[in-house]
C-alpha cells in the first residue's frame, strides 16, 4: 500500500513541475520586456561601439542640463541622446500614469 501511494504521489509531482514550468516557459517567451532583453544581449556591439557607448553615456551623464554639448560630442553621440532623451521622456509619462495614492 505503501510503495502504491509514493508512486502516485511521484508522478503527480513530476506532472506538476512539468505543468508549472511550462507554464513558467511559455510567461517568458510571451514578455516583451523579458526577450527585449535577450535580443538585446545577442546582438551586443563590438568592441569599438562599447568604446564609444560608454564616451557618450559618460558625456550624457556628465553634460545634460549642466552645458551645451559640443560639435564633437554632437556629431559622435547625437543618436544616443535621442534615445536617451526618449528613454526620459517615456520613464516620466509612464511614472505620471501609473502613479498611485496611498491612504
Amino acid at each position: 500500500m505503501k510503495k502504491i501511494f509514493l508512486i502516485i504521489t511521484l508522478i503527480s509531482i513530476l506532472f506538476t513541475f512539468n505543468t508549472s514550468f511550462s507554464e513558467y516557459n511559455s510567461e517568458l517567451d510571451s514578455n516583451p520586456v523579458f526577450m527585449e532583453e535577450v535580443y538585446n544581449f545577442i546582438n551586443t556591439a563590438d568592441i569599438t561601439d562599447w568604446i564609444k557607448l560608454s564616451y557618450c553615456e559618460e558625456v550624457y551623464l556628465e553634460a545634460t542640463r549642466r552645458r551645451e554639448y559640443t560639435e564633437y560630442e554632437n556629431n559622435t553621440c547625437w543618436d544616443y541622446f535621442i534615445q536617451k532623451n526618449n528613454e526620459e521622456k517615456a520613464y516620466k509619462f509612464y511614472m505620471f500614469n501609473n502613479r498611485e495614492l496611498f491612504y
